[in-house]
């Protein structure tokens, strides 16, 4: 399961994004949430999509900031209505050590 909603402030977009993670292999030991490639030079807190580890499960959210300057309020109100979609994908690893 993954939710989000996007809430405009002064200067930022913030995505409260709320997920469920299962796997029925215990081989994944992570997962990542990836943006859309044009919001990662605006993101503001880069922590929000670090890997979220799991082992076999995971619940959560994370709140994502991004930086709105020169967004057109068109594509912010397409942002919000979700017919653009910030996200790409969620990406579901292992850890390898080299």
């Amino acid at each position: 399961m993954f939710t989000y909603e996007i809430e405009e402030k002064d200067e930022e977009l913030i995505i409260e994004a709320d997920y469920q993670f299962t796997s029925n292999t215990y081989h994944f030991s992570y997962t990542t949430i990836v943006l859309d490639s044009f919001f990662y030079q605006r993101i503001k807190n880069p922590e929000s999509i670090q890997p979220i580890f799991f082992n076999g499960g995971v619940t959560g959210s994370t709140r994502i900031i991004i930086n709105k300057e020169n967004l057109t309020s068109k594509f912010i109100e397409l942002l919000k209505s979700k017919e653009i979609n910030p996200f790409r994908a969620i990406s579901i690893g292992e850890e390898i050590n080299l």
